[in-house]
């Protein structure tokens, strides 16, 4: 070992670098002085790198900073080695000395290769100060607006502490939360901060007034409303007697609800204290004016009428500044007043009360601001000109509420003339007309609603004079008469029908005329060598004017007297064909017509129409759908009980639920107008019986019932099991049945007389009757004329062999 490290260090066996240089003194001392500059360098590096860590031990890759040191360190040897090797040919100790800079080299560039990402993603010397600069300008607009709040608060505090009259708040359950400085000192307290937490029965009150207080708390708080001027005598802490005017006003929160109260309380003992004075003081006047009366009455009698004339123009005064004064108090408009130049200059109480506007804020023309901006330059410019020509001044614009909402306003305003003929003042008023405005664009929308669905109806219409002169007329586009329409409008019907068809119209027009009523009228006119047939209906429109609307009934005449050769072979089968006809024709009409004028409505209209109201007009082609679809389902179930395909499949059944359920199923149908009261009686939960027969009874008989019901009535449905059957009953407290349709019925498509324009197709009952006899019951009907019916169903109950009853149990 030690001749290996005396080899190393001697290495005698080879030649100094010197040689290769030829020994030349210029260039072995350029080698000496870069290398020892070099040397240097790469030493004092490291000294200032673990000086750098040292004080900023905070900063991260410390580890990479010595690695470096520790490189340069070798680096800076190696310079020194190859100058030793000028002399002495170290070449061992020289080649040890790189390898262990190579090894530490590999290290630091091993050490780096992470770190070189992570170095590059963070901030920039500029990000990093721009950071600072943002994160300093955030603090300090905190700290400016925690200034503010905390100075604002203050200001509120001591302006509250200021106010003579006594402040303070509750929550909901008369907990004080909070006072002002004189509040807390009338109450013995020594500041407002001991009043938190305390109720009335903490403070010095007596029990009758600490009850009173709690009564009109909770009263406030119940009901939402406002209670002023409250007139009470307490005891203060010092133990006399004080009166109070109290105010008590509720808090809401951000959603509106009551969450405390709000009270102030104004100490009027001075003034109740001036009043027992005075009163003393005028019972004294009284007396020593009765006694001068009585010995200067025939002096003063000239005297007292004068003070009575005085005095009653003074009352007559004072009547009516008191009543102008309660009429701006009482009315909803705002009465204002103006200088003769049209500037605010006093208080404007209904004004300010309106628009939240100080008269700080409107004094002179600062009123505009609280005009719409659209509105302003209108206004200012209306104004300016009544000013100057001294005329009334008339104009509309919007005006906005204290809650930010803008009103449409009325305004009238009008010079107010002194002695000398020269405007003294300007007294106005703003009428709100908000609602007529909403009235007018509604009306505007209904204009456009009722032109489409004039547009959309099929029917020709054509307005008459009394004399039978054609006014106006509408037609569609498709109608084969509309160049007729136009040739003769402004002439006489007799120049546009037939003489006897046009007697008859005229006719009916002055019927029309005089009884207010609907005329109807069928006629035939020859057209393209065919006969076709018209429905007229003709309805007074105007005072003197009469509106027709006549109707292509060709092909309903053609099906007519189609189901009239029909009756011929089966006159009972084709009187039903053709009531059909008629029944389906007029119904199917009427939701057809809605679906295909809301259908037209969203093609013209969908674009500017808000989504709510495309809903609502979705929803009628919904519901004239439905109507549809049961209008057909109960013809469908009508015609398989007429084809005797109507057949009674009885299953057990839960009675008691299933009628819970459909009792339950029309009431939410009906909403709030009808009351639907269940009885049962036995026991009806295990049956047997054919539900899809059983619903049609029931729901046609409830429906019946709540359609000819007033409202708010209330309607009884009674179900008794009994061995072997059941019983139901219904009884409303409606129009009733005339005697005369109670034969009739149960007639497909018949109607009783009296239900008016209550909408129905005369089907119900027929369903029912039909189920009823399919299950093998009986149907009895109990009714009287504007008393009510009583409807009574009685069906077996039919139970099979695997099927055990209770009642036979």
């Amino acid at each position: 070992m030690l001749e290996f490290l005396s080899s190393v260090l001697t290495s005698s066996s080879f030649i100094p670098d010197g040689h290769c240089y030829l020994w030349k003194p210029g260039l072995i001392w350029l080698h000496i002085i870069s290398d020892s500059l070099s040397a240097i360098a790469y030493y004092s590096i490291p000294l200032m790198l673990v000086r750098f860590v040292q004080k900023r031990r905070d900063l991260p890759y410390a580890k990479v900073l010595l690695l470096f040191s520790a490189f340069t360190i070798a680096c800076g040897t190696t310079y020194i080695i190859d100058m030793w090797t000028l002399w002495h040919p170290s070449y061992w100790l020289f080649g040890f000395l790189k390898a262990l800079s190579a090894f530490i080299s590999v290290c630091t560039a091993i050490t780096l290769m992470p770190i070189i990402p992570q170095a590059l993603i963070l901030p920039s010397l500029e990000q990093l100060e721009a950071t600072n600069y943002q994160l300093l300008a955030e603090v300090l607009e905190r700290r400016s607006i925690e200034e503010k709040l905390r100075s604002s608060k203050q200001m509120l505090q001591l302006v509250i502490d200021n106010i003579p009259q006594f402040i303070f708040w509750k929550d909901i359950n008369s907990v004080y939360l909070g006072c002002n400085r004189s509040f807390a000192h009338a109450t013995g307290l020594d500041n407002s901060l001991e009043i938190v937490g305390k109720t009335d029965e903490n403070l010095p009150w007596s029990s009758e007034a600490t009850d009173g207080f709690r009564e009109y708390d909770a009263r406030v708080i119940a009901t939402d409303i406002p209670q002023y001027h409250i007139i009470e005598s307490l005891l203060s802490a010092d133990g006399k007697q004080h009166w109070k005017d109290i105010n008590k006003i509720p808090l809401h929160n951000i959603k509106g609800n009551v969450v405390g109260l709000l009270s102030t309380v104004e100490d009027i003992t001075e003034r109740k204290q001036v009043e027992t004075v005075l009163l003393h003081l005028n019972e004294e006047l009284e007396i020593r004016v009765l006694e001068r009366t009585v010995a200067l009455s025939a002096s003063n009698q000239q005297l007292a009428a004068e003070i009575a004339e005085r005095q009653a123009a003074e009352t007559a005064l004072r009547r009516s500044e008191e009543r102008y004064r309660s009429l701006v108090e009482a009315t909803s408009q705002i009465i204002w007043d103006t200088s003769a130049e049209g500037e605010f200059i006093t208080e404007q109480p209904s004004w300010s009360a309106f628009t939240g506007q100080t008269i700080d804020e409107l004094r002179g023309w600062g009123w505009l601001n609280a005009i719409h901006p659209s509105d302003r330059s209108h206004t200012a410019q209306t104004w300016s000109k009544s000013i100057t020509n001294g005329i009334l001044y008339e104009v509309e614009h919007r005006l906005r509420r204290d809650d930010g909402e803008y009103k449409y306003m009325s305004v009238r305003a009008v010079p107010v003339w002194d002695n000398d003929s020269n405007i003294r003042e300007w007294v106005g008023v703003h009428t709100d007309i908000t609602e007529r405005k909403r009235s007018e664009e509604a009306l505007l929308s209904s204009f456009a609603t009722n032109r489409a669905l004039l547009n959309a109806i099929p029917d020709l219409m054509f307005r008459f004079s009394r004399d039978g002169i054609l006014v106006n007329y509408k037609v569609p586009k498709e109608s084969e008469i509309l160049f007729q329409a136009r040739e003769y409008l402004g002439k006489n019907i007799i120049e546009v029908l037939p003489e006897d068809i046009a007697s008859t119209v005229l006719q009916l027009i002055e019927k029309a005329l005089q009884t207010g009523e609907l005329q109807v009228y069928e006629f035939q006119l020859p057209q393209s060598n065919n006969i076709t047939y018209w429905e007229a209906r003709l309805v007074l429109s105007e005072s003197n004017e009469v509106m027709a609307i006549v109707r292509d009934i060709t092909q309903r005449k053609l099906i007519e007297e189609d189901t009239s050769n029909a009756l011929k072979q089966e006159k009972e089968l084709s009187e039903l064909k053709s009531r059909f006809i008629t029944m389906t024709s007029h119904e199917f009409r009427t939701p057809l017509t809605t679906i295909l004028l809301s259908a037209e409505l969203l093609k013209d209209y969908g674009q500017n129409w808000s989504e709510e109201k495309k809903v609502e007009h979705l929803q009628r082609i919904q519901v004239s759908g439905e109507q549809i679809t049961n209008l057909l389902n109960d013809v469908l179930l009508l015609g398989k009980a007429e084809a005797g395909k109507l057949e009674c499949q009885p299953s057990p059944l839960n009675l008691s639920e299933f009628c819970n359920d459909l009792v339950e199923e029309i009431q939410l149908g009906s909403g709030s107008k009808h009351m639907i009261v269940f009885v049962e009686e036995g026991e009806c939960t295990t049956t047997c019986i054919d539900e899809k027969l059983l619903r049609p009874i029931l729901s046609n008989l409830l429906s019946n019932a709540i359609k000819y019901s007033p409202t708010d009535s209330i309607i009884q449905v009674t179900v008794a099991c009994q061995k072997e059957k059941v019983i139901f009953q219904v009884e409303d407290s409606g129009i009733g049945i005339p005697p005369e349709d109670l034969q009739r019925l149960f007639e497909p498509f018949h109607r009783a007389k009296n239900v008016g324009t209550t909408p129905g197709t005369g089907l119900g009952m027929a369903i029912v009757k039909k189920s009823v006899d399919s299950h093998g019951g009986q149907i009895t009907v109990k009714s009287e004329v504007g008393v009510g019916t009583v409807f009574t169903v009685t069906l077996p109950l039919h139970f099979s062999s695997d099927v055990t009853h209770p009642l036979n149990s």
